[in-house]
């Protein structure tokens, strides 16, 4: 225990647990920060609630109504039923009346009366449709409980009362962001021992090396269960001194648990939330001591850790038949399920978690000293004797080729591009395998709706058949049944008709002839907007999905028949910002588009994100700056002796981490299309991408593009959108390795540098949306989510026509100027060493 003892007292001195509670306390606070400032008024939610319980005894009660008026076989059971739908409106009344007077006691009284008076209700044979049988029955269980345990109606929605908030804060930091948070705070302390080569001393000490890796391991634990005390202490605290309310754990909450709703308690809830973090936090530093085993080098280990733990994740989430209890990854899928998992009886997933940290740390045991990479007798290079270095004539050129040297004996370069080059072309054979399996199922689906529409005309065609021998039958007069006659054969003549589109388009795909296929897509879009006669058949999704959907859908294909472009299989139809509702049964979006032509990859490189990873990486490596030569042995001292300033000494690392930067982000973005434009093929230039317009622009004389809706859009080339987003990522990488060199020379903790610098860029873009939106593209860090500023989506969102490519390009130039212009104050400063 003296070691784990040690290492605690190390991580107290570093000041890491000090930032790391500050983080803690940052994200409970700016939680109650934001529930304060947007406090819903309990009575609008309790009307809320009463609202679809009026809506639908209405709709019963002029139901009954109508029965009793206009038809003869009105019997004493319908009295009935009519007399309980009225003594349920009048027990409405007095639940409308509670809540008037905000009484919240009687509220759940009188919503406990009516709740189980329409229980009676539909036992006699009434019919409740809204909400749901199961729904009533879990808040009559749950309004039942409250008034069993003296409880009071709450704000549920953005809540303050300590309980309630409680439950908040687990959610947000008992989950993946707090896994994060501990991660990013601990995972470095055994690669700092090796890199500042202290844990040289602890070879000398009579105690095995394996005993040392698992000190570290429960220090780490013991942090994040000192973690887990704190975030509660702070949410707690935080939410009594504002709130009258007195803490009750046991207020009850309403959990799905597969189609089933059950209600747990706020203390069996954040007892198991709890248990499940503490599962992830024992796979994933068990994992990490497991790879600083492995690796000497903090770059590297961190990265393959997350790759690790990001490939795990992801193949999990997509393959089915593997989230099982065996597998270390389902874990983090079910951390937003804890009380799912208890109300199931599944706690052996704790038992698993225990089981696989075992696992890694018995391999710690067994390496005996085997490590990727430098040895740790190599750890200590030699000095530098290059002669390239001496051979620049200028004082620029040899710190220059110093840093270059540098990084590259390190290694760390070498194992960037080593990870870069997996990643794309990882990428590039899953995108080849996706797209394909996309393309074939899109033609077996034409080839299945061929058969189907074949199938569908036979039957309509017997359908007329009997609606013009079987008048009688169907008990309708002699005009009416001609007219569904007819209108039958033109369903009949429909489906032919569709038929025969399906197989041309067949056809034209397996001969290539794109402008067939195009004239297909528009005539079933054209079909599913309900512009065709189709008899009876009512197929109008314009009202389910809105005329902007269809609009889009439709300009496309005219657009890729003008300009002779091979179609990207996927989807019909291209996700909007102004569909009337999400499409959850899949009838428009089977699957998402996907290529893996060489720009096409570039374009989802942007639009899925995958940039913010690169980011991550190249920061990563170059955004150290000066904090780098600090540390146990600060080389910092060394460069204060030699015949330089070391604001000199800052502009060349500076320069050299910046135009390192680009040619590391460049030549990805470049090797990728080559990969690509080798193995498949360079893409089409102007193939479409929707970009949205704001409504000042598109009542204008000179608009050009296309209005639906009340909506503006138009078409850019992907080539465009390209450039646009290599020119926006190139800026947003010089403006964060200038800001991280820039922190560096008030902060000497590499890892500090990169959560400040993480922290301004979050709480900058969060500001910048939430307070500022009018202002918000003067804002260099909106610029951060470039494909929402390339398709014009967060022009529309913040309702600021200014936010455009050339004004982010002017915002982040400006800023690279001021950013530069603070490094030029700050160091000319000669900062202490000691």
């Amino acid at each position: 225990m003296k070691g784990v003892w040690f290492e605690l007292k190390k991580l107290s001195k570093q000041r890491i647990l000090f930032a790391m509670l500050l983080a803690a306390f940052v994200a409970v606070f700016a939680l109650f920060c934001t529930y304060k400032l947007n406090e819903t008024d309990l009575s609008e939610q309790a009307y809320g609630e009463l609202k679809v319980f009026q809506v639908e005894t209405d709709r019963i009660h002029n139901q009954l109504r109508e029965e009793k008026e206009f038809t003869s076989n009105w019997s004493e059971a319908h009295q009935q039923q009519l007399d309980q739908i009225i003594d349920l409106q009048h027990k409405l009344s007095n639940w409308d009346i509670a809540i008037f007077e905000q009484n919240w006691q009687a509220v759940i009284e009188e919503r406990y009366d009516f709740l189980q008076a329409s229980e009676h209700f539909v036992a006699q044979g009434g019919e409740l449709f809204q909400p749901s049988a199961q729904e009533r029955a879990m808040l009559l269980e749950k309004t039942e409980w409250l008034l069993n345990n003296n409880l009071q109606f709450e704000n549920e929605e953005t809540p303050l009362s300590p309980h309630l908030f409680l439950k908040k804060v687990a959610d947000l930091l008992f989950n993946l962001a707090g896994l994060v948070l501990l991660v990013v705070f601990l995972s470095h302390t055994v690669w700092q021992e090796k890199e500042e080569q202290t844990w040289l001393l602890l070879r000398i000490q009579p105690k095995r090396l394996s005993s040392w890796y698992i000190e570290k391991f429960i220090a780490q634990m013991i942090v994040s269960l000192g973690f887990v005390f704190v975030v509660l202490l702070f949410g707690f605290s935080i939410s009594a001194l504002t709130s009258d309310i007195p803490l009750a754990l046991g207020y009850p909450h309403l959990v799905q648990v597969g189609n089933e709703l059950q209600l747990i308690s706020t203390q069996a809830y954040l007892v198991n939330q709890i248990l499940l973090f503490l599962s992830a936090c024992l796979i994933t530093f068990s994992l990490i001591i497991w790879m600083s085993r492995l690796f000497n080098r903090q770059f590297i280990g961190s990265i393959t850790v997350f790759l690790v733990l990001l490939f795990g994740y992801y193949f999990t989430s997509e393959i089915a038949f593997i989230q099982v209890s065996w597998n270390p990854f389902y874990l983090y899928q079910l951390m937003g399920e804890s009380s799912q998992i208890l109300l199931a009886g599944e706690t052996y997933h704790y038992l698993v978690a225990i089981i696989w940290s075992a696992l890694f740390l018995g391999v710690v045991i067994l390496l005996n000293n085997r490590t990727i990479g430098q040895s740790e007798r190599h750890l200590r290079t030699p000095a530098i004797t290059d002669l390239k270095i001496k051979d620049k004539k200028t004082l620029w050129g040899q710190l220059l080729s110093f840093e270059s040297l540098k990084i590259r004996r390190e290694g760390r370069l070498f194992q960037l591009l080593s990870i870069l080059l997996f990643l794309a072309v990882f990428g590039f054979v899953v995108a080849a395998m996706v797209s394909d399996h996309i393309e074939q199922t899109h033609i077996e689906a034409l080839e299945t709706k061929a058969e189907e529409a074949d199938i569908y005309s036979k039957r309509y065609e017997e359908m007329a058949e009997e609606f013009n021998k079987q008048a009688d039958w169907v008990e309708v007069v002699e005009d009416e049944s001609d007219y569904n006659m007819e209108r039958a054969l033109v369903t009949a003549d429909f489906y032919q008709e569709y038929k025969q589109r399906i197989e041309q388009a067949i056809q034209a795909y397996h001969t290539q002839d794109w402008q067939d296929f195009y004239q297909f897509q528009l005539f079933q879009i054209e079909f599913q907007s309900g512009q065709f006669d189709t008899g009876l058949l009512d197929n109008n999704l314009q009202t389910f999905f809105g005329r902007f959907k269809f609009s889009v859908a439709e300009q496309e294909k005219l657009y890729l028949i003008e300009h002779q472009i091979e179609p990207v299989f996927g989807a019909d139809y291209l996700p909007t910002i102004y569909e009337y509702e999400a499409d959850e049964e899949g009838i428009l979006f089977e699957n998402q588009r996907i290529d893996h032509s060489g720009l096409f990859l570039l374009y989802v490189l942007f639009d899925q994100y995958i940039y913010l990873i690169l980011l991550l990486l190249i920061v990563g490596l170059l955004g150290m700056g000066l904090a780098e030569e600090y540390g146990k042995y600060p080389t910092i001292r060394i460069v204060a002796t030699l015949p330089f300033s070391q604001q000199r000494y800052f502009y060349a690392k500076l320069v050299h981490a910046v135009y390192r930067s680009l040619l590391l982000g460049i030549g990805f973005v470049v090797f990728i299309v080559i990969l690509a434009t080798v193995f498949n093929r360079f893409g089409d230039w102007h193939y479409p991408i929707l970009h949205y317009d704001h409504s000042s622009l598109i009542y204008n004389a000179d608009y050009s593009g296309v209005i639906a809706d009340q909506n503006g859009y138009h078409f850019i080339s992907i080539g465009s959108y390209v450039l646009q987003a290599i020119s926006l990522f190139s800026l947003v990488l010089i403006s964060l390795m200038i800001l991280t060199h820039c922190l560096a020379l008030f902060v000497k903790k590499p890892l500090f540098v990169y959560v400040l610098a993480a922290g301004l860029a979050g709480v900058g873009y969060g500001l910048t949306v939430a307070v500022i939106p009018e202002f918000s593209h003067l804002s260099p860090f909106l610029y951060l989510n470039i494909p929402k500023i390339l398709n014009g989506e967060q022009m529309i969102h913040l309702d600021n026509p200014a936010i455009q490519t050339g004004t982010g390009l002017l915002v982040l130039g400006i800023s690279i100027s001021l950013l530069l212009l603070l490094s030029s104050l700050a160091s000319k400063k000669e900062r202490a060493v000691n």
